[in-house]
């Protein structure tokens, strides 16, 4: 993997700084940002977890994590939840020690866990999402009618926007009560939403970017050049990254406007955007990783 960062200046817009980068011992499998410490979150192929303070510098590193899937990491940075060898969901704390683990009947498709690590959501293949508390007490379940890949808790009230990879975009409490459900006809690729659920950005392939409002209504598409398969945004909707298939990066504002793009040297992996707005970063699947920011950038 080449260590040249030329393709920052070599898109259109104005280019971020390159505040660090790692390499990981293998191919990236996730990423996931702490929005209140900027603490990041990384595992890789071989089984390794990673969790490296805002400046980039590695604070605790664990291996062992065989078949590690889904990942989510608390935005106060105390806890995280992962699903490893397909059917155990694992609760660990902040230096990466399992707390404790379940099995479960069905391949796990997807993990969340709220801003504070008081809940852990899993969505499994049968269309079952359990939800635990920090001390395994299952306190929900619910059945959706297709399984949900996308799963992510709100962080004004306890609630979560969900996603199957097609047919389904909802919002739910935790016994599976509908706020809103709105059908799609459209492959998910990811799923993004702002803090408190205003906004939420699903990458539809080459539907390009969906956007819908607090109550599930549409609110147009954007269409970026390529096919769009990654997205995240800020906790306000001020700023959304996405990439696409092609390789392209976007730095989108709250209207769709793009404000940089470049063509990354590698396959993206995962994005995630800070909770200001003012930086990014990207994880490649080779296993780079890159912070960017715009300095200064007031929003």
């Amino acid at each position: 993997m080449s260590d040249s960062f030329d393709w920052l200046d070599s898109g259109h817009g104005v280019a971020p700084v390159k505040r660090w980068a790692f390499t990981i011992d293998a191919a990236l499998v996730a990423v996931e940002l702490a929005r209140e410490t900027g603490e990041l979150l990384a595992a890789d192929a071989s089984g390794g977890m990673y969790l490296f303070d805002r400046r980039g510098q590695l604070a605790a590193l664990t291996r062992g994590f065989h078949a590690l899937g889904s990942l989510a990491w608390c935005d106060v940075g105390t806890s995280g939840a992962a699903a490893v060898n397909e059917t155990r969901l694992i609760r660990f704390d902040r230096q990466l020690k399992v707390e404790w683990s379940v099995d479960l009947p069905e391949p796990v498709m997807a993990v969340a866990t709220d801003p504070y690590g008081n809940y852990i959501a899993a969505g499994l293949a049968d269309g079952k999402t359990l939800v635990y508390d920090a001390y395994k007490r299952k306190v929900g379940e619910f059945v959706t009618m297709r399984p949900l890949r996308h799963l992510h808790f709100l962080a004004t009230r306890c609630e979560l926007v969900a996603a199957s990879e097609y047919g389904l975009i909802c919002r739910v409490n935790l016994t599976g009560e509908e706020v809103w459900g709105e059908k799609n006809w459209a492959n998910v690729g990811d799923l993004a939403t702002t803090g408190d659920g205003g906004r939420v950005y699903v990458a539809g392939f080459n539907h390009g970017i969906r956007v819908l409002d607090s109550d599930g209504q549409g609110r147009g598409s954007w269409m970026v050049e390529g096919t769009a398969n990654r997205i995240h945004c800020s906790f306000a909707p001020s700023r959304v990254a996405a990439t696409t298939l092609e390789r392209h990066l976007y730095w989108l504002d709250d209207d769709g406007e793009m404000l940089w793009g470049t063509n990354l040297p590698d396959e993206p992996a995962a994005v995630r955007v800070d909770p200001l707005g003012t930086g990014l970063v990207v994880g490649l699947a080779a296993g780079r990783i890159i912070r960017l920011e715009w300095p200064g950038e007031a929003l």
